[in-house]
């Protein structure tokens, strides 16, 4: 059997990566043909999972991935981690975009009991009264681990501003020895 080289796989694969639910629901199924396909369609469905990140199996994936460095702030706080083995593939150094409002929304959705998580911006807003804190120091060790593993990321987006790190004078080795 002939098989495509890996360029031409994942060029086709990127093609179907964009935000429609119903090309994700392809990739996924692409993930099962054979090693090779998984390969090359999982940088393609984690390069932006941080839009999706309100799923709340996304969100333990990435808290499974905080090194004991970024674990550690979180132990005064008393927040319960998820267990588990590492996850098979460094999820995380495929994304290329940062957006805090998505980790926010979906750190809130981890931390509720519910497993939905709030329903609607009222919710949200006293979710996030109640667990401020929590919400934050989460939030700074996932942007600390995604700007340690990920050298792919082109832009983050912190609340009103976006920074275009492809574009910037800061050189990213630089922006990632930034520490708050």
């Amino acid at each position: 059997m002939i098989t495509l080289p890996n360029e031409c796989l994942s060029e086709i694969f990127n093609n179907f990566g964009n935000n429609n639910s119903n090309k994700y629901r392809f990739l996924f199924s692409c993930l099962l043909v054979n090693r090779q396909w998984c390969r090359n369609v999982i940088p393609v469905l984690w390069s932006r999972s941080l839009s999706h990140i309100g799923d709340r199996r996304l969100m333990r994936i990435y808290l499974l991935s905080l090194n004991a460095e970024e674990k550690a702030p979180l132990i005064p706080l008393n927040i319960s981690l998820p267990d588990g083995p590492k996850p098979l593939f460094e999820y995380s150094s495929y994304t290329i975009s940062i957006q805090y409002n998505c980790l926010e929304k979906g750190i809130i959705n981890w931390l509720s009991c519910d497993d939905h998580g709030p329903r609607n911006f009222t919710e949200y807003e006293k979710k996030y009264e109640e667990s401020k804190n929590e919400i934050q120091t989460i939030t700074y060790s996932l942007v600390k681990m995604l700007l340690r593993t990920s050298e792919k990321i082109k832009e983050c987006f912190f609340n009103v501003f976006k920074i275009d790190i492809t574009n910037s004078e800061i050189e990213f080795n630089t922006l990632k020895k930034y520490e708050h």
